[in-house]
């Protein structure tokens, strides 16, 4: 069985957000003099939701530290802001690890900030956060003809997948046929005289290039090319 991982985009809304993932960091010195200092909230991935994210490493009791989802940080900001106006920047710093996100990050008008007080998502200095859409699939094992298979972590609720990416490269999913193109033979039901911009949902392959015994054919995904194909 093949799996793949699909990347969700980061969805934004609102002009005034500024610098999403910048890991230009802001120091003391470039703060107008007279100016409140603004906010630092911490995300990591060994932080808990429940914690107050002021701190960029849980503590020694393990009471207090950085939150664990970019969510979270993103729902403290509304909350402060909601609250007194802030006069400074206000920071949502990540700290490095994979964040994988169940569904898009999305962000409003309520988390846009001001021209004295930008809303700033960044890395924390020095590391490397990672957002991901998908999910890690484990405990692959070889089989014969060069094929591997991992048990599927579903537990009953269908995947909807299109990529899979092995240590960061992106890895084509089988194709048929191994070289060149099935050919289209007509669309399904069409008028033979319409013209060829009207819509359709159904095509014909040449005799032969389809077999009744394949398996699985609701998971095939099919790509048509009328123009410009590549060569392979």
């Amino acid at each position: 069985m093949v799996f793949a991982v699909r990347v969700l985009g980061i969805l934004l809304l609102g002009p005034a957000l500024l610098a999403i993932l910048d890991r230009e960091q802001r120091t003391s010195s470039d703060r107008p003099v007279g100016k409140t200092v603004g906010v630092t909230f911490h995300v990591a991935p060994n932080g808990n939701d429940s914690w107050s994210g002021k701190l960029a490493a849980p503590n020694a009791e393990r009471t207090d530290g950085p939150f664990a989802t970019p969510a979270r940080g993103r729902d403290a900001v509304r909350k402060f802001r909601a609250g007194k106006a802030p006069t400074g920047p206000v920071t949502i710093l990540l700290r490095s690890g994979r964040y994988e996100l169940a569904e898009p990050l999305v962000f409003t008008p309520a988390d846009s900030g001001t021209a004295a007080s930008p809303t700033r998502f960044a890395a924390y200095p020095g590391e490397k956060p990672i957002l991901s859409g998908g999910q890690r699939l484990t405990g692959w094992k070889p089989g014969k003809n060069g094929v591997w298979t991992a048990a599927y972590p579903g537990k009953g609720k269908a995947w909807s997948f299109r990529h899979l990416s092995v240590n960061g490269a992106m890895r084509h999913r089988p194709r048929l046929p191994k070289t060149g193109f099935y050919t289209i033979a007509g669309l399904a039901g069409a008028n033979p005289k319409a013209k060829h911009s009207n819509p359709a949902n159904k095509f014909e392959v040449a005799p032969g290039q389809i077999r009744k015994d394949w398996k699985n054919l609701g998971d095939v995904r099919s790509w048509s090319c009328t123009s410009g194909c590549p060569r392979t």
